[in-house]
């Protein structure tokens, strides 16, 4: 399904790092629907890409409105042969804000 990763109002996404851990055979691609790319899975590639527009650029938005950079939609299309793994790892703009457990 397309989606992008950067709907997170309070603590935008800087950049998303996708490392492909195995070669796919057939199919498993990334594919950027609105930029008309196509990634293929190669054993030890990485791809990184930029889902939302920083604070302070000229596209930030200060409202309610999502600050995503819509161009970063993206889907995995289906493994046709062989299976798929990786590794993602997310980079935020802002530190990750702790949360408190309490235990009764």
């Amino acid at each position: 399904m397309p989606h992008t990763d950067s709907n997170r109002r309070s603590r935008p996404l800087a950049a998303t790092l996708v490392i492909y851990l195995n070669d796919c055979p057939r199919g498993g691609e990334t594919a950027f629907t609105k930029l008309g790319v196509t990634v293929r899975p190669k054993k030890g590639m990485g791809m990184i890409h930029f889902p939302c527009y920083m604070p302070g650029s000229h596209r930030w938005s200060h409202g309610g409105e999502d600050i995503g950079d819509a161009r970063t939609t993206h889907e995995s299309l289906p493994v046709l042969a062989g299976e798929k793994w990786i590794v993602q790892q997310f980079c935020w703009s802002l530190p990750y804000a702790s949360r408190t457990v309490t235990h009764e």
